[in-house]
């Protein structure tokens, strides 16, 4: 669903991204930036790639809800 308006994000829905945004982090692993939920210390869940080169999208290493490990 689309939701347009001219009143921030946060006032429409309040706390409801707020609390699974906090336990996201940004990292760079093997050279491409992404978002991840920690698992535990040693691996993590791909929430979302940031990354310009088509490759990294298509590589199914590193598709969202892959698990990686450090």
């Amino acid at each position: 669903m689309v939701h347009y308006a001219a009143i921030p994000e946060e006032l429409i829905f309040g706390q409801f991204n707020q609390n699974k945004a906090k336990s996201q982090k940004e990292i760079f692993y093997q050279g491409i930036r992404m978002i991840v939920e920690p698992i535990n210390f040693r691996e993590a869940k791909i929430i979302k790639i940031l990354s310009s080169d088509p490759q990294d999208y298509i590589n199914p290493l590193f598709q969202p809800g892959a698990v990686i490990k450090f």
